[in-house]
């Protein structure tokens, strides 16, 4: 049977029962008030012109629908397809074809507007079943009855349910029931769904068969999204990775990125930070830069957009790019979101509650260690015993704890919660009919931070609508309206920078736990400097951050058949619209110092910041396109074209101000305060004008072609070198279709394709063409003469370059798609090159010192990458478990082809050894390797070796290996000690399990073959400005009673000594990971038990997000994914536990 869309002859009208539906329905009354009659304008004008001689009624239709815009829609059991036919018209209505092909048939026709509905007749001649042998009497059948739902409990219309062996069938109605009678009870219900695996249900005796359909890993009918447009995914040439909306779902996250992570090939996800309202996840396609974001057609942020909100996203890798240009080099995210579908309106309600906690937080060493680790610090420094700040009888008294100033604090409890939590709703309607389908959505999200305090939380509410309406047989309009408001509020950061989380997780970790929290109440003085984690991390102590941002997003489209076969023409015209508005009070605090003998606290520091902040940022950016679209079909060629024309045109306003000495911390406005103020603004325009075209053949879908081109400018380049094309070339060759496999019982689908393109990179310069001046008017700008007033000054912007423009990069992709076995297992294999040309640089260091000007950047250098991707997949169906596993892995590596450097000094192979990058891995990190540490004077004494550059070892220092055996350690000393930290390999596992009413869903990814180096303050303490080691710093750093043990140098006030100071293989750690991304556990209540309550399905789940993580054993209790510079002073990365609910009405 051939697979088409649903729908429903006729008119239906429900029960009118004032239930929740019906109320929300009401919303949406004006769409269906739209629904205008349908007419035959479109069946009555087109004329048919058919020669066909001995086809098949099946071959007929297919010819038809080829040449015409007519779609039929029939069950199996009301036409026979294989009937033989001859057709020879020229010119003739639709009417006149079928009723000579039907005439004689039991099957009769309806034709509304550009659908024929092929039913059977009601006027069939009764049987006389007195005239019957009956001895050739059948059995009496049996009547089946059921539902068919998705993996979430959807109910899917138009499902085909069929007898095994026979031409008995039926479809599912809209709400996916279906009523078949079959011969006997060994019967085998054979069920399929476009994009569904086939099953085969024996029916055993049983009256009612539910049927819970999943996701065909192949899905060769399936609908992709690309580059302004869609294909089936059977003749993608080009190499692009699909996610859909159940998969972003299926655990709650407050960021859209956050759930692509390991679902995809050649998407890296990585998550640095967990911050409400910042945690979202770096995405990189193929380990490359930023890739560039279009949303529904156009471009805009998809980070804070509700996942409920997306039907799929669609991730272009090669030439299938290169219609974005100039921006395509890093690759191109396609978010495609939801629009209505033909039916009844279904009502989705879902909501959640998460909790929160680190997935890594590093031990802050306790008040007994931290003495401890200063006592050895200062021992080693030389500091007499009488000196000492901690005595050997005050690391006693610390580690008994029973004594008032001997205590300790554990700073971290008390500045942190153990949990936090997260709420997450969402309620949408999905509907429509011939004329009018809608969708509409409506979400919230609440996260809270882990302060004790309460403060810190970001909200967000997402609001979305689109209409797509017929408005004559010839014109589809469509709108999409998009609101979003959020809000962040956090403490205040006492430094100009707006990020509290940084300061309070640094100061953290600088907080003397040998300092007992004052019993008074009064900030305690737990930082030689006065600072304070408490202060930081309370609003009502230093003030607060607020940061609200509303975004408005309309996007209006239009669909035109004009009356050419096969031609139309379409334009799209999306305006948004975003304000920023951001508010700031700092006010000043004082910590105390307790004397637990006398019980008095005198005051040991004030901080002396009061002011008022405000800024307002203002963004719009406007998007027109164009264009025509051809599609006919030849016979056996498929032909498609499309042309388009594009304008892009951004404005932004930025507006701040700032005034000293708030009245009150209760009111963050201008007006409340006293003080000296200052105002600025600043405003940037931008734009860009594209021309696209594509072309797409194929032969019997067999022999693929597609072919693409970009014509792109910017006016951030100057006009000799503004514009540039872009083009593009894949080829694909399905060879499942070829003879000598189409009847393989082995090979359901086999496809090779290889792609080319030309692609570019812009955002690298800002009008570098042009020279000038910038004012510098801006706090910690201006400059004070003389005691005078401070002065706006005026500053070069250095010189120009009148020949900037973009990167430019070349592509080249082999690609490979099959399954096996009836989707058994599924494989898609891609090996890529991509070749970067025109990078920028500057000549500065290719040029003597002596050269006075600074140069202005070029596009001078050249990079390349390769790597490949491979997805395995297997699906199966054993009795009532669904099993669907996927994995994925990736392997990318990047090296330098062309560097400006300087000349190397020929007669010293060290030089470029070290130094040369040209011809070079980007991925290589030089260091010393070491033997140990000086364990004895005596080793210091006799080894031989000289440090000129290091500083003479001290005991407990690092022992250098000297790699020439010159007994100088210095730069020559140097070699590839490892890897940087941008994996190789990234790889993924996604299984799904379905038992009954039960699911199971569980995601790895994972990464290998990088190396990651703490940063100082991971290595060694700082103690002498009142950083605190880590417990694994006290653990491991080198002690003279067991100097066997050590992995880390002697301890030092100062941090790392000057010899210690250098990139060595002991701080490297190979940070291969694996993490359990994600773990979902549900279950869907039993149908039986929902329709009594008027529900078409319910879903209860259990989810967790980060919930493990394995990696080789190391002292550094560091999170693998978060390889911050800082990492003591970011926000950890969240591990979440989920409750949550999905129902549908």
């Amino acid at each position: 049977m051939k697979k088409k869309s649903p729908t429903i002859r006729g008119r239906f009208c429900p029960s009118l029962k004032f239930d929740l539906k019906m109320k929300l329905s009401v919303l949406f009354f004006f769409v269906s008030f739209m629904t205008l009659q349908a007419n035959d304008t479109y069946s009555q004008q087109t004329k048919i012109t058919l020669e066909l001689n001995n086809v098949t009624v099946s071959e007929l239709l297919d010819e038809i629908e080829a040449s015409t815009q007519f779609r039929f829609i029939y069950k199996l059991k009301d036409i026979n397809l294989n009937r033989k036919v001859s057709v020879n018209v020229n010119k003739q209505e639709i009417t006149t074809i079928l009723e000579s092909v039907f005439k004689t048939t039991t099957t009769d026709y309806n034709v509304i507007k550009k659908r024929v509905y092929l039913i059977e007749k009601k006027d069939k001649p009764a049987v006389n079943i007195n005239n019957l042998n009956t001895s050739v009497l059948k059995p009496q059948k049996i009547t089946i009855k059921g539902i068919v739902t998705d993996e979430n409990g959807v109910p899917l219309p138009g499902a085909n349910i069929l007898e095994k062996g026979t031409s008995n069938g039926t479809q599912t109605d809209f709400d996916g029931n279906y009523t078949l009678n079959v011969e006997n009870t060994n019967a085998i219900l054979v069920v399929s769904y476009l994009g569904y695996v086939t099953k085969e249900i024996p029916v055993n005796n049983k009256s009612t068969i539910n049927v819970v359909m999943i996701e065909d890993s192949a899905k060769l009918d399936e609908v992709v999204v690309v580059g302004y447009g869609k294909q089936k995914r059977a003749t993608i040439t080009g190499s692009v990775a699909t996610v859909q909306s159940k998969d972003l779902v299926q655990t709650p996250t407050t960021n859209t990125t956050q759930s692509l992570a390991g679902r995809l090939p050649g998407l890296v996800v990585t998550q640095n930070d967990g911050q409400p309202g910042g945690d979202q996840a770096n995405v990189r396609i193929r380990g490359f830069g930023n890739a560039l974001v279009i949303v529904d057609g156009v471009p805009r942020d998809y980070q804070q957009l509700d996942p409920n909100e997306i039907e799929s996203i669609s991730v272009l890798k090669d030439a299938s790019a290169a219609v974005y240009g100039a921006r395509a080099g890093n690759g191109v995210i396609l978010v495609t979101t939801k629009r209505g579908k033909i039916g009844r309106p279904k009502i989705n309600f879902s909501s959640s509650i998460t909790f929160q906690q680190p997935t890594f937080l590093p031990e802050i060493a306790d008040a007994a260690s931290y003495a401890d680790y200063v006592q050895r610090a200062e021992r080693l420094e030389g500091v007499a015993e009488a000196d000492l700040t901690y005595s050997n009888e005050d690391i006693v008294r610390f580690k008994a704890g029973t004594e008032e100033g001997f205590k300790g604090t554990d700073w971290q409890d008390v500045v942190l919660k153990d949990w936090s939590m997260m709420h997450q709703h969402n309620v949408n309607v999905r509907g429509g009919t011939e004329k009018v389908k809608y969708f509409g959505s409506v979400g919230a999200l609440q996260q809270n931070s882990l302060l004790e305090s309460g403060d810190g939380k970001f909200e967000r509410y997402n609001i979305g609508l689109t209409l797509d309406a017929d408005i004559s047989d010839r014109l589809t309009v469509g709108l999409n309206l998009k609101y979003r408001e959020q809000e962040t509020e956090t403490p205040v950061n006492v430094d100009n920078g707006e990020d509290a989380y940084r300061r309070i997780f640094r100061f953290i970790a600088s907080s003397n736990p040998a300092i007992q929290r004052n019993p008074d109440g009064l900030l305690t003085a737990s930082h030689p400097l006065g600072q304070s984690a408490v202060a930081y991390s309370n609003s009502s102590i230093t003030g607060f951050f607020l940061d609200k941002r509303k975004q408005f997003d309309l996007i209006a489209n239009f669909d035109y058949d004009i009356p050419v076969s096969g031609l139309s023409a379409f334009g799209k015209l999306a305006f948004q619209r975003s304000s920023n508005l951001s508010r700031k009070i700092r006010t000043p605090f004082t910590t105390y110092d307790h004397d637990f003998v006398t019980g008095e606290s005198t005051e040991s520091f004030t901080t002396n910041i009061a002011d008022t902040r405000v800024s307002n940022d203002d963004f719009s950016r406007i998007t027109t396109q164009v264009g025509l679209d051809f599609s006919r079909t030849f016979g056996v060629h498929n032909l498609s074209a499309k042309a388009i024309y594009e304008n892009i045109y951004t404005d932004t306003y930025n507006f701040y101000a700032l005034r000293n000495n708030p009245l009150t911390i209760d009111q963050p406005f201008l007006f409340a305060a006293i003080g000296e103020q200052q105002v600025g603004d600043n405003f940037s325009q931008n734009g860009r004008s594209a021309f696209i075209g594509r072309v797409n053949y194929d032969y019997k879908e067999k022999f693929l072609l597609e072919a693409l081109y970009r014509l792109d400018a910017n006016i951030q380049f100057p006009t000799e070198t503004r514009w540039g094309l872009f083009p593009g070339i894949s080829l694909g060759w399905v060879m499942s279709k070829e003879d000598f496999l189409s009847d393989s019982s082995t090979v359901d689908f086999l496809k090779i394709r290889a792609s080319v393109a030309s692609l570019g990179f812009d955002n690298i310069s800002n009008f570098d063409y042009l020279s000038g001046y910038s004012l510098r008017n801006a706090i910690n700008q201006q400059y004070l003469y003389e005691g005078q007033e401070f002065l706006t000054t005026l500053r070069t912007e250095g010189l120009a370059n009148p020949n900037i423009t973009w990167e430019e990069m070349t592509t080249y992709n082999l690609g490979l798609d099959a399954t096996f076995w009836n989707s058994a297992l599924g494989i898609e294999f891609d090996a890529f090159y991509r070749k970067r040309t025109g990078l920028l640089a500057t000549r500065q260091d290719a040029l003597p010192d002596t050269f006075g000007a600074v140069l202005p950047r070029e596009n001078l250098e050249e990079r390349d990458n390769r790597g490949f991707e491979l997805v395995l997949t297997h699906k199966n169906t054993i009795g009532d478990l669904n099993i669907n596993i996927s994995g994925n892995v990736t392997w990318t590596r990047e090296k330098f082809v062309k560097v400006i450097e300087r000349e190397f000094d020929l007669d010293d192979p060290d030089d470029a050894r070290l130094n040369q990058r040209t011809g070079q891995w980007v991925n290589r990190r030089f260091g010393y390797r070491t033997d140990g540490f000086y364990d004895t004077q005596e080793e210091i004494d006799n080894d031989g070796l000289e440090y000129p550059q290091l500083g003479e070892p001290k005991l407990g220092d690092v022992k250098y290996v000297d790699r020439n055996g010159d007994n100088i350690i210095d730069f020559r000393d140097q070699e590839v000690i490892g890897r940087n930290q941008t994996p190789e390999w990234f790889f993924g596992l996604n299984v799904n399990l379905e038992y009954k009413g039960f699911d199971f869903a569980m995601l790895w990814q994972g990464a290998t073959n990088f190396d990651v180096v703490p940063n100082d303050l991971e290595l060694a303490a700082t103690t002498s400005i009142g950083f605190v080691p880590f417990q694994y710093q006290v653990d491991h750093s080198w002690n003279p009673d067991n100097p066997s043990a050590a992995k880390l140098p002697a301890p030092s006030t100062i941090g790392l000594n000057q010899h210690n100071d250098a990139t060595l293989d002991i701080y490297q750690r190979d940070a291969t990971y694996a993490r359990l991304k994600s773990l979902t556990l549900g279950y869907s209540i039993p149908q039986s038990f929902l329709n009594k309550i008027n529900v078409k399905n319910a879903r209860i789940y259990l989810a967790g997000y980060n919930l493990l993580t394995l990696q080789k054993k190391n002292i550094f209790n560091i999170d693998p994914e978060a390889r911050s510079q800082d990492g003591i002073a970011t926000y950890p990365v969240q591990r979440n536990v989920s409750l949550g609910i999905n129902v549908g009405l």
